[in-house]
């Protein structure tokens, strides 16, 4: 789904420096077409980066979503090999054309399942165990989307993880979870790491957790496989706007 395609481009800005971004599916849709969907970016790696032999290097990444590469595939194999005659290429473009609408309407319609999903996870995650001192991923589910409608749908599984995190800060009720919200200013937060695409809730609950516990948040347990990714945002949570 499209909501995957802007995860996976949210986590390479993260580990590499983007030069360029183009969304074709957006170039083509201003054009009033339908037609090819990919998102592609041109990364590099950090000027510090320990192997100074790729650091000259960029690299081309397309992010498409499997519907979106499907069509891209079948049609290079059909239009770019030679075999259409000039006889045939009108009606295989109209084809083309349409089998791209209907595709891109099969992506909004995914992510319209997963939204019904979302709406019904607190039956999907079950009843919470009372002697669990943890926040119920269910329980959490409820209140970001309440506190944070705006944000995208996480993972189930994302927010048993958070929920974890939480318990190692020591915060095991939705009110003081509430109360820290509240002490950060969530639209700074977002122009300091310039989303890429609108985040998910437990990424932007993350955000959060980390803009206000710094140091402490990067080196908690469930952290160790992504510190030097958070130690990389803290740094711009904490560098000055210019």
């Amino acid at each position: 789904m499209q909501s995957d395609v802007a995860a996976v481009a949210d986590l390479l800005a993260d580990q590499f420096a983007i030069h360029d971004d183009r969304d074709m599916g957006e170039e083509t849709a201003r054009e009033g077409r339908f037609g090819y969907s990919s998102r592609h970016l041109l990364v590099q790696v950090a000027p510090d980066h320990e192997r100074a032999e790729i650091r000259q290097h960029t690299a081309s990444v397309q992010l498409r979503t499997v519907l979106q590469h499907a069509w891209a595939e079948f049609e290079h194999d059909i239009r770019y090999k030679g075999t259409v005659s000039e006889q045939d290429a009108p009606d295989l473009d109209r084809r083309f054309t349409l089998a791209a609408g209907l595709l891109e309407l099969a992506d909004a319609e995914f992510s319209k399942i997963r939204e019904r999903l979302q709406e019904r996870s607190g039956h999907e995650l079950g009843e919470a165990d009372p002697s669990d001192p943890r926040i119920s991923a269910q329980d959490l589910t409820a209140f970001l989307s309440a506190t944070i409608p705006e944000a995208g749908w996480s993972r189930t599984e994302h927010y048993e993880w958070v929920s974890g995190l939480l318990l190692e800060l020591g915060v095991t009720s939705l009110g003081e979870l509430g109360d820290l919200l509240r002490s950060v200013d969530s639209a700074a937060i977002s122009v300091q790491l310039g989303y890429r695409y609108p985040p998910g809730a437990v990424r932007r609950l993350d955000d959060a957790l980390l803009a206000i516990f710094g140091q402490r948040y990067v080196q908690l347990h469930g952290n160790q496989e992504r510190t030097e990714l958070l130690t990389s945002r803290l740094r711009r949570l904490q560098t000055p706007l210019v």
